[in-house]
Parts: C-alpha cells; structure tokens; sequence
C-alpha cells in the first residue's frame, strides 16, 4: 500500500521518503530536501539553548518503547525529518503477520477533526463567507429546525461551544438531535462532543451544492463531504484515493496491550459517519498535513489558518514561549474495543516544529509526555 504515500511525497519535493522506507534494523528514517544528513537549516536556537530534532525523536522513543503495543511518529522542523515505528501492524494471530511503519493507513480517532475543520472552513472561504455564518441555512431543508438551532454558527460549531450535548454521529440520528433542539444556556459552557464534527459534514456537503433529491441522504451527503475533502486537501498533498473505511485487503489492526491472540480492531467502517473521526492515512501522510497546514496556503490562505488557530477551531493552544504549539488528539478507549487502546496526536510548533504521532496502548503504562519529550531537546 505505499503507492499512495509514494506519489504523496514525491509532489512534496520530499521523495527520499517513500524510497527509503521503514527501515527493519530499527535504525532512523532521515530525510531532507536541503541538506544530506537531515540537519536542520538553520538551526533552530532560543535564549542560549539550541532544538535537537534527534533528541526530540529518541525521547520520544525511549517514553514509548517496550510500554506500548506499537507506536510510530514523524517529527519535522524545516527540510528536516526523523521518523519511527515499531510494534506489529498485523500479528502471526491475525494474519498476514506484519510490522508497523509509518506509512501503514490507520483511523487517527478524532485528529480526523482537524481534517474536516480545514474542509469546512475551505468551502467558507471559497463561498466568500465567514465563520460567524450560522449552519442551519446548509441544513436539509426537510429538517424540522428549531429557533434554537439557527443560533448556532460555524465558529461554535468547529469550537463546540453549539450548545450540543450529544454524541450522535448517523444521518438519521443527526436529524433528531437538531430537531430536539438546543438549550441556549448550555452555549455558554464548551463541552466536546463528536456530534458537532458528524454535522459539520452535512454542512460541508451543503455548501459544496448537495441537492435533497438523493433517495439515501445518508449516503449522498457522506459521498458529497468526502469527495469534497478528495479533492481540495487530499489531491492538493498528493495523496490520491483517501477512504474513511479500513483497508479491504489487510487494514492495520490494533491490539490489547500486549496483544495475546487477540484478532485486533480497525475501529469500525466510518464511510457513512465521516467528521468526528474515520480518515485512514498514515504517519507520513499526516505529517505532510501538518507541514502545509502550517507553513503554505496549500489548504488554506494565511488569514484563515490564522483564525483557526486563535478561535480553536479543529486545534488547541497549549505551552508557552519556545515550547507553544497547536494540536489536536485522538482517542479510542480500550474498554470499548476489546482492550485496544489508540492515541494519537498531530501538533505544530510556532517555531516549525512539527509532530505526528500514534500509538497503541495504555496510556498510563505508555506515561507519555510530548510536552516533556520537546523541552528534553533543548541543550
């Protein structure tokens, strides 16, 4: 399967990736497109001390070897890359057995909001419109909608402070909850919920010009949503034939830890329940999001990555000083999966650093702390 990551990093200007590999000895994967070794030009420096991005990967590494099921990462900052996996991505009990590298698609969990934030927020811009827009005008018009719903706007939605408390995520779930309405005073508290980003997705698909007259809406708005996301940040990267399902033939597996003859989950088919969570990309694909979110108006103009920074929209502010950064986690409890745990992470630095991250496992076990892992690299 790494055709798709191949031509991915080949349209990067960063194709020693995709030829190099994963290599088995477990020795790093370094890439560059300005200097041979990897080194990072220029150095990265702050108040006497100087970034590692080799610390940076080997502290990551030492929190997570030998405390999880697997794991893998890729760490950027400017022209230069480290990346690692270990672990199995299939085991002998769950044939073909196989190890995880970073280019192995796998459901992030909820990073996939991130995702459809950019997508929302793209079909914004391109309509000429602006995030205090409220949704319910791209809303099915055979949908009963409340006064209280018409009071939630983009930004509310993508920041979950919609007044939204519930975590439905099917069409015809999503159409009872809107229905049912909200209660006005629950806007003035935020509160997570999955719901948001599942609506976010009959927005897109509104915007983008989806017409009621499909028999099976379900299907017609989740095709429409994920064609839109194909086609304006997927092809842009170079990552052609993304899916929201696992792979037919032999998806990435996660496992109790440690994994027994357990047969393993992909987290389920999310074709039809695109938004909160369902993207199947790899650590290199992700990374390569990350890296255009970040420093290009490849997926969004200046003005509007700005925005999405500052209101929270599909990424949190976190740290301070040389070590304040923007992310967005993913999660899959274990006690619902048979035991397999899944975190993940995508995280950009103000200064260019740059993470993408999974790994399989408790995370009280793992004890992992990216925040300490960066602020170790500092000599």
């Amino acid at each position: 399967g790494c055709h798709r990551v191949m031509r991915a990093m080949s349209n990067s200007g960063v194709g020693q990736l995709a030829m190099i590999g994963f290599h088995p000895s477990g020795a790093y994967v370094i890439v560059s497109d300005a200097d041979p070794a990897g080194k990072p030009q220029p150095a990265l420096t702050s108040s006497g001390k100087t970034f590692s991005i080799d610390d940076y990967a080997a502290n990551l590494k030492a929190q997570l070897d030998s405390k999880t099921c697997k794991y893998g990462f890729m760490v950027r900052y400017k022209s230069a890359m480290r990346a690692w996996a270990a672990g199995p991505k299939r085991t002998a009990d769950n044939p073909p057995e196989q190890r995880f590298s970073v280019f192995h698609w796998f459901n992030p969990a909820s990073v996939t909001k991130t995702i459809t934030a950019v997508a929302l927020l793209h079909v914004i811009h391109k309509k000429g419109l602006t995030i205090e827009e409220k949704i319910y005008k791209w809303l099915p018009k055979a949908w009963n909608i409340p006064d209280s719903f018409k009071t939630i706007s983009v930004k509310e939605l993508l920041h979950h402070t919609s007044g939204i408390r519930s975590g439905v995520l099917t069409y015809d779930e999503l159409k009872d909850m809107v229905e049912a309405g909200i209660n006005l005073k629950d806007k003035q508290v935020p509160e997570y919920q999955n719901t948001n980003y599942a609506l976010a997705r009959i927005v897109v698909a509104y915007l983008n010009g989806h017409k009621s007259s499909n028999a099976d809406q379900a299907s017609a708005t989740a095709q429409n949503f994920i064609k839109y996301c194909q086609a304006n940040i997927f092809d842009p990267l170079g990552i052609p034939g993304v899916e929201w399902k696992p792979d037919a033939d032999d998806p990435t597996e996660f496992y109790p830890n440690p994994p027994g003859d357990s047969a393993g989950t992909s987290y389920g088919d999310w074709s039809l329940r695109p938004g909160s969570a369902g993207v199947h990309l790899s650590l290199a694909e992700l990374s390569l999001f990350v890296a255009k979110l970040a420093d290009t108006d490849v997926l969004l103009p200046q003005a509007m990555r700005t925005q999405m920074d500052n209101e929270g929209l599909g990424l949190g502010k976190h740290g301070s000083g040389k070590g304040e950064y923007y992310s967005k986690g993913g999660y899959f409890p274990g006690s619902k999966n048979g035991g397999a745990e899944l975190h993940s992470v995508i995280a950009k630095y103000t200064n260019g650093v740059q993470l993408a991250l999974v790994y399989n496992g408790d995370s009280a076990t793992a004890q992992f702390d990216m925040e300490k892992a960066y602020n170790d690299a500092w000599k």
